[in-house]
C-alpha cells in the first residue's frame, strides 16, 4: 500500500509517496513556468505522469491539504482552480481523496493547529528525522505520514494529540466517502 500527501501550490506543489513501511518512495516538487490555464494543464500532466503508474483505489491513500482561508483573495481563486483541477485529476485516475484542513495537519505534526511553516519543517525533522528545504514538501510529508498513521498506528503508539487528529480524519474520510 502507498500513502500520498499533496500540498497543492501554484508555485511548488509538494508530492510525497510513502511505502507501507513509512519510508519515502517518491518526493517531488511539481511546478510550471507557464501562466493561466496552460499552467493548470501542465501541473495536471505532471501529477498524472507520477501517479498513473500506481494502482488506484484500495492500494493508495491520498491526502490533500485543504484550502487556507488566510490566502489573499485574488490568489485564493487561482489556488482554488488548481485544487479543483487536482481533485478532478485524482478522481479520473481512480483515487479516493481526503481533504485535510491545514489546522488538522499542523496539529498532527506539531501538536498545535496554528503552527507556522518554519515550525512545521522543524517538527517534521524532529519527529521523523526527515529534512526538507521546501515547506510544501514538509507539509506533503506530514499528510502522507498522517495517511500512513491512520492505517498503521495504534492508540498506544500515538501521542494524545495525534490520536485526536486520527479520529478527526476518520470522520473526514467517512464524510468524504458518503458525500458522493
Amino acid at each position: 500500500m502507498f500513502f500520498v500527501g499533496i500540498d497543492a501550490s501554484l508555485t511548488a506543489t509538494g508530492l510525497i509517496i510513502l511505502d507501507d513501511t513509512g519510508k519515502i518512495f517518491n518526493s517531488t516538487i511539481i511546478s510550471s513556468k507557464k501562466k493561466g490555464m496552460d499552467r493548470l494543464v501542465d501541473l495536471e500532466k505532471q501529477v498524472k505522469k507520477i501517479l498513473s503508474t500506481y494502482q488506484p483505489a484500495k492500494m493508495i491513500k491520498v491526502y490533500v491539504e485543504g484550502y487556507s482561508f488566510g490566502s489573499r483573495i485574488g490568489q485564493a481563486f487561482s489556488i482554488g482552480e488548481w485544487g479543483g483541477v487536482l481533485k478532478k485529476c485524482l478522481y479520473e485516475l481512480g483515487y479516493q481523496v481526503t481533504l485535510i484542513p491545514p489546522t488538522v495537519l499542523k496539529k498532527f505534526v506539531t501538536g498545535k493547529g496554528n503552527a507556522k511553516k518554519e515550525l512545521m519543517m522543524l517538527e517534521v525533522f524532529k519527529k521523523w528525522k526527515e529534512s526538507f528545504n521546501n515547506n510544501n514538501l514538509a507539509d506533503a510529508y506530514g499528510l502522507a505520514r498522517l495517511a500512513w498513521a491512520g492505517v498503521n498506528q495504534s492508540k498506544d503508539k500515538c501521542l494524545k494529540y495525534e490520536w485526536e487528529v486520527l479520529n478527526k480524519v476518520y470522520e473526514l474520510e467517512r464524510f468524504s466517502n458518503n458525500a458522493e
